[in-house]
């Protein structure tokens, strides 16, 4: 296993043990993205995707517990895009309401 590898199951384990317990109370989760020299980028799931408080939890939890725990991490960035298997779904579901009367 590459150091790389390493570090992301690291990163993986922090956010399956000390992230998502917290957040699955309020029915949302942290997904991981991607980790390149030094940045990570994770991804807000259910509730917590698009939530008001969503830049406390990044702040006040994510980046803290990163920091803590894995300080080689310089930045943890929030990938706000549209998952390509949601946005397929809703253009499916335009098209196919945009044919009833």
């Amino acid at each position: 296993m590459s150091e790389k590898d390493t570090t992301i199951a690291k990163i993986r384990e922090i956010i399956d043990t000390k992230i998502n317990p917290a957040l699955s109370e309020h029915m949302g989760g942290l997904e991981f993205r991607s980790y390149e020299d030094g940045v990570l980028s994770v991804r807000f799931t259910g509730a917590c995707r698009g939530c008001y408080a969503a830049d406390d939890t990044l702040n006040g939890i994510v980046r803290q517990v990163f920091a803590q725990e894995m300080p080689e991490i310089a930045e943890v960035e929030l990938d706000e895009s549209i998952d390509p298997e949601m946005l397929d779904l809703a253009r499916k579901l335009m098209k196919e309401g945009a044919g009833r009367k």
